[in-house]
């Protein structure tokens, strides 16, 4: 919910950005699902959203789900 808001997105990016330092990638606005897109949480949600991932090419992926190629660029870089 904090990084709905304009100061809480704010605060979460510099979050980030400080947690990056301590090779801690967390994710600039909210909780896996708000990357994914599904809402709910358990091991139904997680079977669901490994789903969807495996369906998709690399592209779709990216298009989609742009963060995790952040996500990914910044993991190859450690």
């Amino acid at each position: 919910m904090l990084s709905h808001d304009g100061e809480g997105s704010a605060a979460a990016q510099t979050v980030q950005q400080c947690l990056l330092e301590h090779k801690v990638w967390v994710w600039p606005i909210g909780c896996i699902e708000q990357i994914t897109g599904f809402d709910g949480k358990g091991e139904e949600a997680i079977v669901a959203q490994e789903k969807v991932i495996r369906s998709m090419d690399a592209h779709g992926i990216v298009e989609v789900m742009p963060l995790f190629k952040e996500c990914f660029e910044w993991v190859d870089q450690l």
